[in-house]
C-alpha cells in the first residue's frame, strides 16, 4: 500500500481540497483516508504499519501534526507548528523513527532552525539538529537500522543533503556531515540494508552510498521524477511523475497600460519555458527552457519563431543536471544586443555569466559565489551589470563593470531583482520577499531610496517600461491574478487585465510598452508510479 496526497477535485493552484489517500497495489479505487476541508499533506507511514502521520493546514499560517490509523478512524492531534503548509521547504515535513515511537519534524520558527523528535505517546520533544539563521532543515529520513538520519539543509544559496550519525535512543554522536549539493529540493528514501539513499534531483532519481564512498548513480528508468518511497522489503519503489508544462504568454495593448487584447501563447513546447526578456530594440527575446532535456538559455524572434539555444550545458553526469552548471535562468540583453547575461548555479553555488548573442563559451563574471540567485541585469549605458548578492551578509544590489572587475555595493537596506529604468536615471528593485514584497527605486548614480509600490504577490514579478511599471497582484477571486500598471508620471495603480490562473510569474514588457509577456503553468498534475523488483 502507498499513502499519498491527492487534490482530486480541481487544481491545487485554484484552491482544490487536498486529502490523504491510500492505494493498495492492484486494487482500485484508492481509499480516502481524510476528508477535512483543510489541506492535508506530507503523509508518512509508521514502520510498524499501524499509523499514518500527516500535516493539516490551519488558518493564519500554522499547521497541525496529525495521526490517523492506517485503516481510518479517529484522528489525533500531536501538536501545532507555525509553519505555513506552502512554505518553501524541500521534501516531506515529517518522518518516523524505526521503532515507530517518535516523529521527526522541523522546529518552530521562533526556535533555532533544525529538526526535533516528538513522542507520539508523551509529546516529549528532543532536539536532533540545529543550524544558524537563514538555514532550514527538512525532509528527514531515518536509515532502517536507526543509525543515520539523512536530511536536507536549505539556504538561499541552494540545498544540500546531510547525514547525522546516531547512537542509542537516537542521540546525535557528532556534528552532521554535508554530502551532496543540489539546487533542486530533494526527497530522500533509504534502501532496506541502510547502505544507500535514493533521492530526487533536477534530472530525476539518483542513488548514492551513505556509508561507503562512491559517486551518485542515476536511475535510468526515472529521468524526470521525484518523491521516492521504498517498500519495507525493498523490492518496490514508488515515486511521483510530476507534470509541469509552462508556456510564455503575450498580451497586446492598444496603448501602454490600456486596452488589452486576449492573452495568447507566444512560446511553447512540451516542457518548461519561462523568464522571457526583450532585447533593447525589441527584435529578439531571450528565455529559459528545458525543451532540450536540460535548462538552457534560448533566443527567438518577437513572434516566437526561430527559437535556437544560446547555451549548451546539457545534463552531464551529476544529479544537479550538469557537471558544472545546475541552474540556468533569468537572461537579460546588453543594450547593443550583442551579449546576454544570465544566472547560473555551479555545484550548489550561484554566479552569473555573459555569453555572446551568437553563442559560444560563456564567461563567468563572479569569482566568489553570490550566496543566492544573482538576478543580473545591464545598465542602460552598457557599462555595468547590476546583480543581487549576500556578500555583505544580507540581500543587497551590487554593480560590476560589464567587462569584469571589482564590484561595489549599491543598496544598504536590502534589495533584490534589480532593473534599471529605460532612461537610465533610476534603479528599481524589490524588498521584503517572499513575505511582504514591495518595489523601490533610487537614482542610478546613488542617493535616497523611495518606495514605489506594494504587491501581494509572493515574489513581486514586475517589469519597467518607459511609461510605467507592470506588475502582478493577487485578484479578489481565488485562483486568479491581476496584471496592474503604475504610470510613472501621473501615478495611480490601475488594473490592466485579470488572468484566470494564479500560477503565473516573470513579467517582461516590450520596449514600446505595448506587449506584455509572462510565464504561465498551463498543464500541471502528477502520476503515482511503481517499479517492481527494485534492487
Amino acid at each position: 500500500q502507498v499513502a499519498f496526497q491527492w487534490c482530486k477535485e480541481g487544481n491545487l493552484y485554484a484552491g482544490a481540497n487536498c486529502d490523504i489517500y491510500v492505494k493498495q497495489i492492484g486494487v482500485e479505487p484508492p481509499f480516502r483516508l481524510t476528508s477535512d476541508p483543510a489541506e492535508d499533506s506530507s503523509p508518512a507511514w509508521s514502520p510498524d504499519g499501524n499509523f499514518i502521520a500527516f500535516i493539516r493546514a490551519l488558518p493564519g499560517g500554522r499547521v497541525k501534526v496529525m495521526l490517523i490509523p492506517q485503516r481510518g478512524g479517529r484522528e489525533r492531534v500531536l501538536g501545532e507548528l507555525d509553519r505555513p503548509v506552502d512554505e518553501v521547504l524541500p521534501g516531506p515535513l515529517v518522518a518516523w523513527t524505526p521503532d515507530s515511537k517518535w516523529l521527526v519534524l522541523p522546529s518552530e520558527s521562533n526556535a533555532a532552525p533544525g529538526l526535533v523528535m516528538l513522542s507520539i505517546e508523551t509529546f516529549e520533544k528532543k532536539r536532533l539538529t540545529s543550524c544558524s539563521a537563514g538555514l532550514d532543515d527538512s525532509a528527514p529520513a531515518f536509515s532502517p537500522d536507526g543509525r543515520i538520519l539523512a536530511f536536507v539543509r536549505t539556504s538561499l544559496a541552494g540545498t544540500n543533503i546531510w547525514l547525522l550519525r546516531l547512537g542509542q535512543n537516537y542521540e546525535p554522536q557528532e556534528a552532521p556531515e554535508r554530502t551532496l549539493a543540489s539546487p533542486f529540493y530533494p526527497s530522500l528514501a533509504w534502501t532496506p540494508d541502510s547502505e544507500e539513499i535514493v533521492f530526487s534531483a533536477m534530472s530525476g532519481l539518483w542513488r548514492m552510498p551513505a556509508v561507503a564512498s562512491g559517486n551518485p548513480r542515476r536511475l535510468s528508468f526515472a529521468p524526470d521524477f521525484q518523491a521516492p518511497a521504498i517498500s519495507r522489503h525493498g523490492n518496490r519503489l514508488a515515486y511521483q511523475f510530476r507534470k509541469w508544462e509552462g508556456h510564455i504568454w503575450q498580451v497586446k495593448l492598444g496603448q501602454p497600460g490600456l486596452n488589452p487584447g486576449n492573452p495568447s501563447i507566444l512560446i511553447e513546447s512540451t516542457r518548461r519555458d519561462g523568464v522571457p526578456a526583450y532585447s533593447m530594440d525589441g527584435k529578439k527575446i531571450a528565455f529559459s527552457s528545458d525543451r532540450s532535456g536540460s535548462f538552457e538559455i534560448w533566443t527567438c524572434d518577437p513572434d516566437g519563431s526561430n527559437a535556437v539555444p544560446l547555451t549548451s550545458f546539457g545534463h552531464g553526469n551529476d544529479p544537479g543536471g550538469g557537471r558544472s552548471h545546475r541552474y540556468v535562468g533569468r537572461p537579460r540583453w546588453s543594450p547593443d544586443g550583442g551579449s546576454v547575461v544570465f544566472s547560473s548555479g555551479v555545484e550548489g553555488e550561484f554566479h552569473f555569466s555573459v555569453i555572446s548573442a551568437n553563442g559560444g563559451a560563456p564567461r563567468r563574471m563572479t569569482i566568489e559565489p553570490t550566496g543566492a540567485i544573482p538576478w543580473p541585469c545591464w545598465s542602460r549605458d552598457g557599462r555595468s551589470i547590476y546583480f543581487r548578492s549576500y556578500w555583505s551578509g544580507s540581500s543587497e544590489i551590487w554593480r560590476m563593470p560589464a567587462r569584469g572587475g571589482t564590484a561595489v555595493q549599491v543598496t544598504t537596506r536590502g534589495g533584490d531583482l534589480p532593473e534599471e529604468s529605460p532612461d537610465g536615471k533610476f534603479l528599481y528593485y524589490t524588498k521584503g520577499c517572499p513575505n511582504s514584497c514591495s518595489v523601490w527605486r533610487m537614482p542610478a548614480g546613488g542617493g535616497e531610496e523611495t518606495r514605489v509600490l506594494d504587491s501581494t504577490m509572493p515574489e513581486t514579478p514586475y517589469a519597467v517600461a518607459e511609461q510605467g511599471i507592470y506588475f502582478f497582484r493577487n485578484s479578489d477571486k481565488k485562483g486568479q491574478v491581476d496584471v496592474c500598471f503604475l504610470p510613472l508620471l501621473t501615478g495611480g495603480v490601475r488594473k490592466v487585465l485579470t488572468i484566470e490562473r494564479s500560477s503565473v510569474a516573470e513579467l517582461a514588457v516590450s520596449p514600446d510598452g505595448r506587449t506584455i509577456l509572462y510565464t504561465q503553468a498551463d498543464k500541471t498534475g502528477s502520476d503515482l508510479m511503481l517499479v517492481e523488483n527494485f534492487h
